[in-house]
């Protein structure tokens, strides 16, 4: 039977049924996503069946472009990855939320507010409005943020009190000069500041959330990084919060342990390295050519200087070596590596001219080739170890008596980390 959404008006999701879908379509491919093409090479090579990677290798550089964006369908014949490429876009699909009559607003209210802080603003005041509507919360309260854009939008403009978590004392006091700066509606209603680091095992951080988090609120977390999510979902519960929104990222800055927390996902895990919960947090943003050619060549230098490592100086286990210039990547390779060496304060015996003889070969470029499409295809499985974090987050949300849906609240072109988990206590 179909039950109402947060906003009365969506189907919630079955969340086990996506979860399920999720953790079957990964499965096989866990050697794919769990390990890092260079980091764990050559045994990597093994996992990439020629019939995936053969047809990448034939594309020119502007058909890549295509295939790493999804700019266009993949319509090259006799590629066996496209039925697995589908089912990727199939599964990381949600519900986008309503099309709500944007309110008009005074010119004043988000001037000076980014583009991306703009759209992100119409979109969860006008979903924050229709929640308020049917579960009568009397506050919000906004983690992390900032300026408080959104904490005055919804409290000047919705009627409806805020509290802005700020760690930020500087973002608190541009803040405070805001509220004073403009006219405010006559029936507007108080944006307080509180200057504190959420997620802060501190006694008085206990004391502060006990204050902010009552049960007659709604907590939203935008784009809480690492297992501070967890720490939002947890704090809402505790304190029987009316309902959170919450926006997970920065996945690396977990522990792998901190996958995997209701008891539905505990049943049978799939279990995540810290290089999965990398590949997780990889950007959705839009890429043009230009960056395109940027992130090839990053990767064909870096790929360039292990294998180099591993062939020329008998270095089999992976060095961490990090970025390096940007203008470094458009020089030649020799002198991209005479840096590495000298900041990994490594000692090198190959001249300039060996290392660039090394890149050069043609067995070196097409071995780094191979690498650079391996690594392609394993950027595409992102989207779905996302969403296996979020559903999970969402099932243990359920779990503990909350009816929870996750819906795609933002254009992925303005703002990419667009995932939203919508629960709400039941009624």
């Amino acid at each position: 039977m179909n039950q109402r959404g947060p906003d009365n008006t969506k189907t919630f999701m079955d969340l086990k049924r996506h979860f399920l879908k999720i953790k079957t379509f990964l499965k096989p491919f866990t050697p794919v996503w769990n390990k890092e093409v260079i980091n764990h090479y050559p045994g990597t090579l093994n996992y990439y069946p020629n019939e995936w990677i053969g047809p990448l290798k034939q594309m020119n550089t502007k058909q890549l472009w295509h295939f790493e964006c999804n700019l266009q369908k993949i319509t090259y014949k006799h590629h066996q990855f496209i039925s697995t490429a589908k089912k990727i876009t199939k599964l990381k699909k949600l519900a986008p939320i309503p099309e709500y009559a944007i309110k008009s607003l005074p010119s004043w209210a988000l001037i000076n507010v980014k583009a991306k802080k703009q759209h992100e603003i119409e979109r969860l005041s006008q979903l924050i409005n229709e929640l308020k509507a049917t579960y009568q919360f009397e506050e919000l309260v906004d983690i992390g943020g900032g300026v408080g854009h959104l904490a005055r939008t919804m409290a000047h403009y919705y009627d409806l009190p805020c509290t802005c978590i700020e760690q930020n004392p500087d973002l608190i006091k541009s803040g405070t000069k805001r509220l004073k700066k403009f006219p405010l509606p006559p029936d507007a209603k108080s944006v307080n500041f509180t200057n504190m680091s959420f997620g802060a095992d501190t006694a008085t951080s206990q004391k502060q959330i006990t204050k902010l988090f009552k049960q007659h609120s709604l907590t939203i977390g935008l784009h809480t990084c690492g297992n501070l999510s967890v720490k939002h979902i947890n704090a809402t519960l505790e304190h029987s919060c009316t309902g959170l929104i919450n926006f997970g990222c920065c996945y690396l800055k977990m522990n792998p342990r901190e996958v995997n927390i209701s008891n539905f996902a505990q049943n049978s895990p799939l279990i995540f390295t810290d290089h999965a919960l990398n590949l997780a947090t990889r950007s959705h943003s839009p890429m043009d050519f230009d960056q395109f050619l940027l992130k090839k060549r990053v990767k064909y230098y870096r790929y360039a200087f292990h294998l180099l490592l591993y062939y020329k100086f008998n270095k089999k286990q992976f060095i961490g070596v990090g970025s390096s210039k940007p203008s470094l990547y458009w020089q030649d390779f020799g002198t991209y590596a005479m840096d590495l060496f000298d900041r990994i304060k490594m000692k090198n015996h190959l001249s300039k001219k060996q290392l660039n003889l090394f890149y050069d070969d043609r067995k070196t470029l097409r071995l780094i080739h191979h690498l650079f499409v391996c690594n392609m295809i394993r950027w595409q499985f992102g989207n779905v170890l996302e969403h296996y974090i979020l559903t999970d987050r969402a099932l243990y949300l359920e779990e503990h008596g909350h009816k929870t849906t996750m819906l795609e609240c933002f254009d992925e072109h303005i703002s990419p980390r667009n995932i939203a988990i919508c629960s709400v206590k039941s009624i």
